[in-house]
């Protein structure tokens, strides 16, 4: 827009009086509803927002080029050429609002609605960003309707993942220089029918709200995953942030392959899932296939029909240093974590919570069949109508689990049930509320075909509600050696201990040993052991002796 002569020179009046002008322009965002025009020793003016943040803008008064304010259709429309175009363009399309500068320079960037515009004349137009990059810029709509959103969303996850290139920049630098690589998904529902692929350093950040509020993405197909965190150009780097999003899908399908978020299709370093929901997905919620340096932490699992987070992938290389950590889990129907492979896992303050008489098979951890499973910690989680808290892999070397605490339990608090020995494994200050109604539920329950070795089992409190339990711990195989059990303390249950050898597994306190003439040993009782077997003697009256008696002691009157 070319400003008069008159007006001109009272720019220039100003200027040498080194007052300020101020102008009304139309809201970019919630930030900047006015702008001033400052001058500055190098004869341009700057604009300035009224928060006082600089905005990276130069008006040259002398060439009359002030912002022109038109729609992204208009100014794609344009036939001006380098002499007669504007140097900055306000665009005010809704959602779409920027500042946008004339690049004379640039004759090949394409138009992607976002953040280059391309006009008639093929000047191109690039925008003024500050902070955040939002999806809307490249034309989400964000309104629940039928629109598939996932083509925008990618495009600008495309548009920010570019500004670092790992195999050009290195993985910690970026000519992006420092600024926001934020990704910005505002209030809204977001329709996912294609795979959004991430494979670079971004933050995906949505909304914050509940379960019926904030950011939505819901899974239009079936079959897909709605999120997919690859590596970067360097098939190394990846670090990328997801914070505030809800993550809808439709019904139930057991399909290994489906998750809400997957991690790792290429590799997938450095990735943090932090206060999200994710809500009936078809079969898992989130699954780590490959890579290390894995946070989940704070989110929602609501409703989910089978799995709700997998670790590692059969017959791959284990996924190393995964941290789950104050999460909640809702009617989870299987397995509240699965593990496949992995070293170095931490799961702990987490809460697990399903209905009463909900009827689900439940297992908090599960991994059954996992290729190698080394330093699990499980440590300070908390499960309600749960039925089952641990089965442990053959090949776990090095587990904690600790202070963990289950009430209202109908199954096991450990179990192992693959032939083989599990080594170096620290059961200590769990305290299990069992409901089961069968009296031949055991709380630790390692199979015959299995066992335990230089592990501890102290400190754990086992209460039975509905019927008196036969034991708590069932360690029948010669497998279970050199173990330390002890100080656990037991109510309802009959025998606590049906364990093999209990004298070479460190059991110290006479209720530990294993039931004897189908007793259980009170208070005054002897145990005689023969080297080969224990032998209850009976709390003996006053005056009586020890005799003994084919070989065993017995009470005998002098």
């Amino acid at each position: 827009m070319k400003i008069s002569l008159f007006f001109t020179l009272m720019l220039v009046t100003l200027f040498c009086q080194g007052q300020k002008k101020t102008t009304n322009l139309p809201r970019e965002s919630t930030e900047i509803s006015k702008e001033s025009l400052s001058p500055k020793p190098d004869g341009y003016w700057y604009i300035k927002t009224k928060a006082g943040k600089e905005v990276p803008l130069k008006i040259d008064p002398k060439a009359n080029n002030l912002t022109t304010y038109q729609s992204i259709a208009k100014l794609r429309e344009s036939i001006l050429t380098n002499a007669s175009a504007p140097a900055t363009v306000n665009i005010t399309d809704s959602g779409k609002q920027g500042i946008f500068i004339l690049d004379t320079n640039d004759i090949t960037t394409p138009d992607n609605t976002g953040t280059v515009l391309v006009t008639r004349s093929k000047l191109r137009y690039k925008r003024v960003i500050e902070g955040a990059i939002s999806v809307r810029w490249f034309g989400a709509k964000g309104d629940g309707s039928n629109t598939d959103d996932s083509p925008a969303i990618q495009a600008a996850i495309n548009f920010a993942t570019e500004l670092q290139d790992p195999a050009k920049d290195g993985a910690f630098s970026s000519k992006w220089k420092g600024r926001d690589l934020t990704v910005y998904l505002p209030l809204g529902t977001y329709k996912i029918n294609h795979t959004i692929h991430i494979s670079g350093t971004i933050k995906l950040q949505g909304s914050a709200g509940g379960a019926y509020a904030g950011t939505q993405l819901i899974q239009g197909v079936t079959g897909i995953s709605m999120i997919s965190l690859d590596a970067g150009s360097d098939k190394v780097s990846n670090a990328t942030v997801i914070e505030d999003i809800i993550f809808k899908s439709g019904s139930a399908k057991q399909s290994p392959t489906v998750s809400q978020i997957i991690i790792g299709t290429g590799n997938g370093n450095s990735n943090y899932i932090r206060n999200c929901w994710f809500q009936t997905p078809e079969n898992l919620a989130i699954w780590i296939t490959k890579g290390g340096d894995i946070q989940i932490s704070g989110c929602t699992f609501d409703v989910v029909p089978f799995q709700a987070i997998a670790i590692g992938k059969t017959s791959q290389p284990p996924v190393v240093d995964v941290s789950i950590m104050n999460n909640t889990f809702f009617e989870v129907s299987l397995d509240i974590i699965r593990l496949y492979s992995g070293k170095g896992i931490t799961v702990s303050n987490n809460r697990v919570s399903n209905s009463i008489n909900s009827n689900h098979s439940t297992t908090f951890i599960n991994g059954y069949g996992a290729d190698i499973i080394t330093s699990l910690s499980v440590t300070g989680n908390e499960y309600t109508n749960v039925r089952n808290f641990a089965n442990l892999p053959i090949h776990l070397f090095g587990c904690s689990i600790s202070s963990n605490a289950g009430y209202n339990t109908d199954g096991y608090f450990i179990k192992a049930n693959q032939p083989g020995v599990i080594y170096g494994v620290s059961i200590i200050g769990n305290s299990i509320y069992s409901s089961a109604a069968n009296k031949n539920n055991k709380l630790i329950d390692i199979a015959n075909s299995s066992g335990l070795q230089g592990s501890a089992i102290v400190g754990n409190s086992f209460y039975s509600i509905n019927v008196t339990q036969l034991n708590a711990i069932s360690m029948p195989s010669e497998n279970n050696l050199n173990n330390e059990i002890a100080h656990n303390t037991f109510t309802n249950i009959a025998s606590p201990y049906a364990v093999n050898a209990p004298e070479k597994n460190g059991i110290i306190n006479i209720k530990s040993f294993v039931s004897i003439e189908d007793k259980t040993p009170v208070a005054g009782d002897l145990l005689y052991y023969d080297g080969t077997k224990w032998t209850r003697i009976p709390k003996g009256t006053n005056g009586q002796i020890l005799k003994m008696v084919s070989g065993v002691p017995a009470w005998s009157i002098p």
